[in-house]
């Protein structure tokens, strides 16, 4: 082998090692994050031939919920370790068709950004490693108003639920209402409070004479991501 052939193999082998090694987040730009996402199959020892392994993650998993990693390609019944994010390293059994999973579950309070999943066991007389990325993000959230007229001109309520509720913990933070004339498109932020434990909360508020489109605005939490409700008609006299 020449020298430029054993530096080539040298630097392979040191990156595949790395890439095995990494268990924690890694942090990337969303362009690289997204390339990083397409699943990447490595033989082991360099230069063997395609291993024809597969893996399947979705490309994001949310706080406090959990995702599932499936693999194939290696011996029928044998060892494969899953490590994904430093959330957790386990070894099961493959199938007798050389398939594995393993549900991992995100921890509340979990970075958000890419992480890392590597797979290893023994392939068609290979070590097969199989690497792939998840993006965690925060839970999506949805926000749904209702309006009330209380029978004086101009006088309305907002009642807001913000949802979903994740391990008890309901949505927390800030909602504003906000009303857009149809006529005129001015926006004006009539009324803003605080959810309250249930991810409930209301206000009052007062519109002028027009016809308009609200809606609610929820700015996010921790754990939840930013939404806003469907916009409703509402005419004030």
């Amino acid at each position: 082998m020449t020298r430029v052939g054993r530096i080539a193999r040298a630097t392979l082998m040191s990156a595949v090692l790395a890439g095995v090694g990494v268990t924690g987040l890694t942090l990337a730009p969303a362009s690289s994050a997204a390339a990083a996402a397409r699943p990447a199959a490595t033989c082991y020892p360099i230069g063997s031939s395609n291993c024809g392994g597969s893996i399947q993650a979705p490309p994001f998993a949310s706080r406090g919920l959990f995702f599932v990693v499936r693999v194939g390609g290696y011996v029928a019944n044998s060892k494969v370790t899953f490590k994904a994010c430093g959330i957790r390293t386990i070894t099961t059994t493959a199938n007798s068709g050389g398939a594995a999973l393993h549900r991992f579950n995100v921890p509340i309070s979990y970075p958000l950004g890419p992480c890392k999943v590597v797979v290893s066991g023994t392939g068609d007389n290979t070590r097969l490693y199989l690497t792939t990325t998840v993006v965690i993000r925060k839970v999506p959230s949805n926000s749904f108003l209702g309006l009330r007229w209380l029978g004086i001109p101009g006088h309305f309520s907002a009642n807001v639920y913000v949802r979903p509720i994740v391990h008890g913990i309901p949505p927390k933070g800030r909602v504003a209402i906000i009303a857009w004339n149809r006529f005129t498109r001015k926006i004006l932020h009539v009324c803003s409070f605080i959810l309250k434990a249930n991810g409930y909360g209301f206000c009052r508020f007062v519109l002028p004479r027009g016809h308009y489109l609200v809606h609610a605005a929820y700015g996010g939490d921790f754990l939840f991501a930013a939404s806003r409700s469907f916009r409703l008609p509402q005419s004030a006299r």
